[in-house]
């Protein structure tokens, strides 16, 4: 009823039905949106360098699909959930006769890939010069319409290629993993207003030993609003940014 209330009062909206999913729902429904980095790692950002205190998990009926997902397999761990992404770091077995496995960013058909760069909230451009090694160097970039700086780097005149698309120091979003089991198998918080969505849960702290698939993403209740009256429309006008322009739809 308070969500109900709030998004009538967001309106300036009193004479309408604020619609929350289909019937036999015993809750209001919940849907996850995931975050790419360079929105996670944003000067923009509304979320601080805090993280969580407590470790309330929220249900989310309608998941989407994420970018860039952590998968942690510990055998014997606390399932959280298996969330589909686009890509999905994986332990892949690439030397069956010898047991070989590395940790790679696979696709759903277990194409692999790397990263021309990464992103990170601050500037750390470097240049090195070794005696008998080829020079290699780091640039950032400032990204004005992310709020980020882009890193890239080379290694004499080729482009280096980086394993993930966050800085590896950036422990609060990605670990690189230290054993088997996977990245942060010994738990992690989200920063405050993201979740690691981990299939039809959101959760504010991942408890060591856990085991399942999740990205970092934001969640918000799913409503629709109706007029009180037979009427077509609300009267009232909504926005959406499309590149430069700002196209008005009346409701």
């Amino acid at each position: 009823m308070l969500l109900a209330k709030a998004g009538s009062r967001t309106f300036n909206l009193s004479h309408c039905w604020v619609c929350g999913g289909p019937p036999g729902l015993s809750s209001w429904p919940w849907t996850s949106t995931p975050l790419t980095p360079a929105q996670i790692v944003s000067n923009y950002s509304d979320t601080t360098n805090d993280t969580w205190g407590n470790s309330e998990t929220w249900p989310i009926q309608f998941p989407t699909v994420g970018l860039y997902c952590l998968n942690c397999a510990q055998e014997g761990g606390i399932h959280v959930g298996e969330s589909k992404c686009k890509w999905t770091l994986t332990l892949k077995l690439v030397d069956k006769d010898r047991g070989v496995r590395i940790w790679m960013w696979l696709d759903e058909i277990r194409c692999s890939r790397g990263f021309k760069g990464y992103w990170s909230n601050k500037n750390e451009t470097f240049f090195l010069q070794q005696f008998n090694y080829y020079p290699c160097s780091q640039v950032c970039e400032w990204k004005n319409n992310s709020g980020t700086w882009y890193y890239t780097g080379r290694i004499n005149d080729s482009p280096t290629e980086f394993f993930s698309p966050f800085d590896d120091k950036d422990v609060t979003h990605f670990q690189s993993p230290r054993q088997t089991a996977g990245p942060f198998d010994y738990g992690t918080r989200a920063k405050r207003g993201h979740y690691w969505i981990c299939g039809h849960t959101a959760y504010k702290h991942l408890l060591t030993e856990w085991s399942g698939t999740c990205y970092v993403g934001i969640i918000q209740p799913i409503f629709f609003l109706l007029p009180e009256a037979g009427r077509p429309c609300l009267g009232i006008r909504l926005y959406d940014d499309l590149g430069d322009r700002r196209v008005a739809h009346k409701m």
